[in-house]
């Protein structure tokens, strides 16, 4: 089943998106932190990236009845620079909603390296408390990296490289694992988070970091749906994520399974 459609036709009150949930992951631990709640069902995501999936969404399908809470830096940028709209790089939320949110610009904290989603949750209460019938969607920037738990360590050094049609074309034929042992072989800074945690802790280190994040995101979306006990609550992703599969990770590239297949969570009150 297609995720735009659900999202348009479904009656829901409040939409709690998480970046990068799987749904065997969701499927798997859920029940531990919401309970037996609601109807879990598959759905397949439009888009490999948060920007793909916003256009391919959002853009001819405004929702002007609808508050965006929003904590992603593609999205409702105070420095948002033109020229990155009309290359693709990123979707201008603005007039596609009624009012929107940027909790990047709000509450991203520097020195830790991440917005801490419970910004998110209390902003959810706070304009629900002005509008109690008012129509949200919570968007929340984990489980996308760098993960929560590794607290200390969010902000690991690392050297992004440039992107040429080579390196592309290498990132197709080559697995993650394979690119990040050679780079440091040769002794070359990580070119990514990731990266960085994966020569540290391992594959198992990463599913660690996610796994917990998934959990901690879990205990936010009960915090709404326990707060709010009569409205219709949907709990979704806009996309999957690779955790190893193959030897690669993240998101983005193709839409294969683990990327597409996303948890659809419908919890009905009335």
């Amino acid at each position: 089943m297609q995720q735009q459609e659900k999202i348009r036709n479904t009656d829901w009150d409040i939409l709690i998106i998480i970046d990068a949930c799987r749904f065997d992951y969701f499927e798997a631990f859920y029940k531990e932190t919401l309970g037996d709640i609601g109807v879990l069902s598959k759905v397949n995501s439009p888009a490999a990236w948060t920007v793909g999936w916003l256009k391919m969404t959002f853009e001819n399908h405004p929702m002007m009845d609808t508050v965006l809470i929003w904590d992603h830096p593609v999205a409702d940028r105070i420095r948002l620079i033109q020229k990155q709209i009309e290359l693709g790089k990123t979707f201008d939320v603005r007039g596609n909603f009624k009012k929107t949110y940027d909790m990047w610009d709000i509450g991203y904290d520097k020195k830790l390296g991440y917005l801490p989603p419970e910004l998110t949750t209390n902003k959810v209460f706070e304009e629900l408390k002005e509008n109690k019938n008012q129509r949200v969607i919570a968007k929340y920037r984990q489980i996308h990296d760098p993960y929560l738990y590794y607290k200390g360590e969010t902000k690991l050094p690392i050297k992004k490289p440039r992107y040429s049609s080579l390196r592309k074309v290498l990132y197709e034929i080559i697995s993650d694992e394979v690119m990040w042992t050679v780079r440091d072989k040769l002794n070359f800074m990580p070119e990514s988070w990731l990266n960085a945690i994966w020569l540290k802790y391992g594959k198992e280190g990463i599913i660690k970091g996610y796994t917990e994040d998934f959990k901690l995101m879990l205990n936010h979306a009960k915090r709404i749906i326990d707060g709010f006990p009569n409205k219709n609550i949907v709990v979704t992703a806009d996309h999957g994520e690779r955790l190893g599969e193959k030897g690669r990770y993240s998101h983005g590239g193709k839409l294969e399974k683990v990327i597409k297949e996303v948890p659809w969570l419908e919890i009905r009150r009335h």
